[in-house]
């Protein structure tokens, strides 16, 4: 069901409102319900939701589902790991760091964020480092919801439009 006209978002009680309303995105009426649940809800939670409920003590309650897959994760994301590769993480981010623009406004999710995750994400898992740039919209296509009224591969369009689209939210720094 979809959430009702974002004039109606101030006047709804905050329990009504489901940010997992896939429609929110693909109708880019998402900002008003967001903005409101920041105001007054903050730690919110939809019981009646077609996404799945969130799991704050994951490993006990998500059971053998993940499993496996946090047997191929752990040793890669383990702190000895992690520290092995601290002088690579340090080198990285002062170049993406020294490599920004001076003096004029740039995206800092695109050129910081969404780059030092991409590099550190395909160095440890192995992913070829000249496609990371395909990990953000693969993870999107990954974890789409599939219950959702509108076909997954519009979905994930959206959610990636969604993610790298810096409107009125852009993310501008001048150094």
């Amino acid at each position: 069901m979809s959430q009702p006209a974002t004039a109606d978002v101030w006047s709804m009680p905050p329990g009504a409102i489901n940010v997992g309303d896939p429609h929110l995105f693909e109708d880019d009426t998402w900002g008003p319900y967001f903005e409101r649940l920041r105001r007054d809800d903050p730690v919110h939670f939809t019981a009646e939701s077609a996404m799945d409920p969130p799991r704050h003590d994951g490993q006990r309650h998500d059971g053998q589902r993940h499993d496996g897959q946090r047997k191929v994760v752990g040793p890669i994301v383990a702190p000895g790991n992690l520290a092995n590769m601290a002088g690579i993480i340090r080198e990285r981010a002062g170049r993406i760091l020294d490599g920004l623009p001076r003096n004029e406004t740039f995206d800092w999710v695109d050129r910081v964020a969404v780059e030092l995750t991409t590099q550190m994400l395909a160095t440890l898992f192995d992913y070829p480092f000249e496609d990371r740039r395909q990990l953000p919209h693969r993870s999107n296509v990954a974890v789409c919801n599939i219950r959702a009224s509108i076909p997954v591969s519009s979905m994930a369009s959206h959610r990636c439009r969604f993610e790298f689209r810096h409107t009125q939210h852009k993310a501008e720094v001048t150094l």
